[in-house]
């Protein structure tokens, strides 16, 4: 929650400046354009943070599968035991 309240810090400028020079007649346009831009770049936020973690998961699947078929218990890569384990049955 902490982490949010930033938010209001950048989205309301932003919004105040979208609206500055721009008539009254206009108002709904700038509003329309500037809610598609925020709507695009969460969606493309979003789908590159996704994006991110599914490939680091597969990559620890990945390690964890080859250490059960090496006969070694799951480890991270940086551990001692693990890379203790892995020279043995290289």
């Amino acid at each position: 929650m902490y982490q949010m309240s930033g938010l209001a810090f950048i989205f309301i400028p932003i919004s105040i400046l979208s609206y500055v020079g721009v008539p009254r007649d206009k108002s709904n346009q700038v509003s329309g354009i500037s809610n598609f831009i925020r709507n695009l770049g969460s969606s493309v936020g979003i789908s590159m943070t996704r994006g991110a973690r599914v490939a680091r998961n597969r990559s620890e699947q990945r390690i964890s599968v080859s250490a059960h078929l090496r006969g070694c218990p799951p480890q991270k890569p940086a551990t001692a035991q693990a890379t203790r384990c892995s020279s043995q049955y290289s």
